[in-house]
């Protein structure tokens, strides 16, 4: 019984020990809906009130400066080079 005590509260100190050794890390994670259909193709009024490039722009600038380490995008068909 003492044996297994002192095997117990040995396992104890040991966890004790490897939890303050833990490092903690944090990262930024992202999903935007960018809305990148195209305003127009041909004649035809694809998506009017999309941000359109300009828009994809401003997006872009704001990833970039938002230190966001995981990215996920959607709807970026268009402009994808602008973000």
């Amino acid at each position: 019984m003492q044996r297994t005590f002192a095997v117990a509260v040995a396992g104890l100190a040991f966890a004790s020990v490897a939890a303050q050794d833990a490092t903690v890390k944090t990262f930024k994670v992202c999903a935007l809906n960018v809305d990148g259909l195209p305003q127009k193709i041909l004649t035809f009024d694809l998506n009017a009130d999309g941000p359109g490039s300009e828009g994809s722009k401003k997006i872009g600038q704001y990833i970039a400066a938002s230190g966001i380490d995981v990215l996920g995008l959607s709807e970026d068909f268009n402009y994808n080079g602008s973000l």
